[in-house]
Order: C-alpha cells, then sequence, then structure tokens
C-alpha cells in the first residue's frame, strides 16, 4: 500500500511541477520577464516536502532532501546539459549571482554546522538574504 502511495504522490508531484512551471512561463511572457525567474522557483517541489516533513516533525527527512535536491538540482541538469552541448554563462553571472549564491550557501552551513542548529532568526535572516537577491534580480530586469 506504500508503495501505492508513494507512486501516486511522485505522479502527483510530477503533474503539478508540470502545470506550476508551465503557468510560471505563461506568466513571465505575459509580464515580459526573464525565464531566470522561472528557474528561481523550480525548487517548489523540494520545497512543500520539506515543509510537509517538518510539519510532520521529520526535520532529518526535510534537512536531507534540502541538501541533496540541492546538490542534484545544481549539480545533474547542468552535467547533462554540457554533455550535449557547451553551457556559457554570462559575466553578470559569474561576478555577482554565482559568488552571492556561494554567500548565501556558507552562511546557511554556518547555521547547521552550530552546536544548536538553525534558529528561527537565522532561518529569517537567510530569507532575508534571499528576498534581497530576487529583489536585485527583480529591479535588474
Amino acid at each position: 500500500m506504500e508503495l501505492l502511495f508513494l507512486v501516486f504522490g511522485v505522479a502527483g508531484l510530477w503533474i503539478g511541477t508540470e502545470l506550476t512551471i508551465g503557468s510560471a512561463l505563461r506568466i513571465v511572457k505575459q509580464h515580459s520577464l526573464s525565464e531566470f525567474f522561472v528557474g528561481l522557483g523550480s525548487s517548489l517541489p523540494e520545497l512543500s516536502i520539506s515543509v510537509s516533513a517538518i510539519l510532520k516533525k521529520k526535520i532529518r527527512l526535510s534537512v536531507g532532501n534540502i541538501i541533496g535536491s540541492s546538490i542534484l538540482d545544481t549539480l545533474l541538469p547542468l552535467g547533462i546539459a554540457a554533455v550535449i552541448s557547451p553551457v556559457l554563462f554570462g559575466r553578470e553571472f559569474q561576478l555577482f549571482d554565482l559568488p552571492y549564491i556561494f554567500m548565501l550557501g556558507l552562511v546557511t552551513l554556518f547555521f547547521f554546522a552550530r552546536v544548536r542548529g538553525l534558529q528561527k532568526k537565522e532561518a529569517g535572516a537567510i530569507l532575508g538574504l534571499y528576498l534581497l537577491y530576487l529583489l536585485i534580480k527583480f529591479l535588474q530586469q
């Protein structure tokens, strides 16, 4: 029975992801925004899984999902794309996006590594830094 629930859950997650990304692409095109913003929203399935795990008091599952999906979502698509065709990054990405995201990752790792773990204030700081990143990217459009 659990296997059946898993299969239906994964199928629902896949369908929800397709609907979310498709809707986001239409919104981006309607408002003449960059598809970059769709990429920022592509982690919504991981977010929903992590929030659900936290609500069920499965903190380790949530953290494992975040770390695992961050590594997989970064390396697998990029690696596959680069095998098919060279992947070129713009100067802005190299000078702003990559260092900012790297710094945000280091801040998050610092908070995780402490004995008391990630607290509400630290989580607020991480969210604030991410929202600042989104604001800067939006203003650059």
